[in-house]
Order: C-alpha cells, then sequence, then structure tokens
C-alpha cells in the first residue's frame, strides 16, 4: 500500500484498475478476519482439556473452516498481488476550462452543436459568422461541456483572423 500511496501523493498518479479491485478484495479479508478475531474467545471457551476438543465440535469445524477460507484468500490476495507498476500518470484532460459568461439566446444553439458532436459520424464542426454574434462564447461552452464529460475527444481550438484571407 505504500507504493500505491507514494505513487498518488508525491507523484500525482492515478492507481491502476488492478490495484484498485486488489485493495477492495484485502478490505473484506481484512473485515471478515476481524469479525473472527471478535468471535475467536467464544470459541476458546467452547474447548475443553487444554483445548484439544471441543464441546460443540459442529460449531468448531464451522469456525476452522471460516478461518482455512481467510487464510486461502490472503494466499490468493498475495499471489495475484505482485505489480510492477502499482499507478501510472493521470490522462491529460482533452480540453481546457475556458472563462465563459452565462448564455442568454445561445442554449439552443449550444445544445444543437453538442448534440451534432455526440453524433458517431460527426467529428469536425466549423462554426463562422459576423464578428460578435457569440460564436466564441458558443464554442467555450461547447469546450467546458467536453471538459466536464468522459469521452475520447481532443478538443483542437483554431482561430481564423478576419486579416487572414483563406485559400482554397
Amino acid at each position: 500500500m505504500s507504493r500505491v500511496r507514494i505513487a498518488e501523493d508525491e507523484q500525482q498518479h492515478k492507481r491502476l484498475n488492478q490495484v484498485e479491485g486488489l485493495l477492495q478484495r484485502a478490505d473484506h479479508v481484512i473485515a471478515d478476519a476481524d469479525q473472527l478475531s471478535r468471535e475467536s474467545p467464544q470459541q476458546v471457551e467452547k474447548l475443553c482439556m487444554g483445548g484439544c476438543c471441543s464441546r460443540h465440535p459442529r460449531s468448531t469445524h464451522k469456525f476452522g473452516k471460516q478461518i482455512a477460507t481467510i487464510l486461502q484468500e490472503v494466499k490468493h490476495l498475495k499471489e495475484d498481488g505482485d505489480f510492477s507498476d502499482v499507478a501510472c500518470k493521470p490522462p491529460l484532460p482533452s480540453a481546457t476550462k475556458r472563462p465563459s459568461e452565462p448564455t442568454v439566446g445561445l442554449e439552443s444553439y449550444v445544445n444543437q452543436v453538442w448534440s451534432s458532436l455526440q453524433k458517431e459520424q460527426v467529428g469536425v464542426i466549423g462554426i463562422n459568422g459576423l464578428g460578435g454574434i457569440g460564436k466564441t462564447t458558443l464554442l467555450n461552452q461547447i469546450n467546458n461541456k467536453f471538459h466536464d464529460t468522459t469521452h475520447d475527444y481532443r478538443v483542437i481550438w483554431a482561430v481564423a483572423s478576419q486579416d487572414r484571407p483563406i485559400e482554397r
């Protein structure tokens, strides 16, 4: 666990899913072992003749099987828990959050562009128009939606200035 903490705290890495799963399994085993540990004094009281035989053999046998099961789970955890890497660098965000002001009257355009981008066959959207009509504000809103959601896209922000004519 110390390797995971170092990777997460000092190196700002994200723990691997396999490591997370193993740690969750370990937490369950620890909880089960703690429960058996709390029950053990009662089980010892059920023994007689210096602990050689039990006054309640069925109960003692069941308790022994529970201990054996936990030991088997610990063995599996140790076998499964040999990781060369426990964490990796988190993925870079696909979009950098941009400052944007609340929109007035652009919500329908934001929703229209966003729903178009959700279609599998759409990969690029171009927006053009006269200066001051809200193109940048619209794109800021779309960009921030990308920032706030999980997806496989990358946002590339390109600006074509009025001073530079675009030729074919």
